[in-house]
């Protein structure tokens, strides 16, 4: 099967705070994304957009090198640490931390039963697309059958896996 992209629009409600207000399936199939804007962001939606498309059509090039457009991998990127995008959820997931750099965060559970952990803090899109160069080429070749992404980085070693919140910054 493949992975829907999800448009989402984002509006800032009276109170500051942002909520989805739609969402559609894109013409793309390969990634799961959800935008979010943090409270205050200095960059206005069309620029998150833009940025999070670009990001993600280079990392569908990645996948596709690897032979991957098939697999079922989770990615979620947001411009706020406080969760509303789940980004602890998706096995691999970007939060940002200032414009064009951000946290990157490995081995959530595809089915979403285990949360994320940090991999690399404050890395831009050059260090995020060789990074994944790496990892996606391993887990073409390296995986079980079956194996999620997520899973896959934790037999490998490449992170510890979250077994519950006293050990999420471990």
């Amino acid at each position: 099967e493949h992975i829907k992209i999800l448009d989402s629009v984002v509006e800032h409600s009276f109170q500051g705070t942002p909520s989805v207000i739609q969402e559609k399936e894109s013409e793309k199939k390969s990634l799961d994304p959800l935008p979010i804007l943090p409270l205050k962001d200095p960059l206005d939606m069309k620029t998150v957009n833009y940025q999070f498309r670009n990001l993600i059509d280079k990392i569908e090039e990645i996948i596709d090198e690897n032979g991957l457009r098939d697999e079922e991998i989770t990615i979620r990127m947001t411009g706020c640490p406080n969760g509303c995008a789940r980004h602890v959820l998706a096995e691999i997931a970007f939060v940002g931390k200032a414009v064009g750099k951000y946290n990157m965060y490995l081995g959530a559970a595809f089915n979403g039963t285990r949360l994320g952990k940090l991999y690399r803090e404050n890395i831009g899109e050059e260090e995020i697309l060789r990074e994944l160069r790496v990892l996606l080429a391993r887990y073409a070749k390296e995986r079980l059958d079956g194996e999620h992404f997520g899973d896959f980085v934790i037999r490998a070693g490449i992170v510890k896996e979250v077994t519950d919140g006293t050990n999420f910054h471990d």
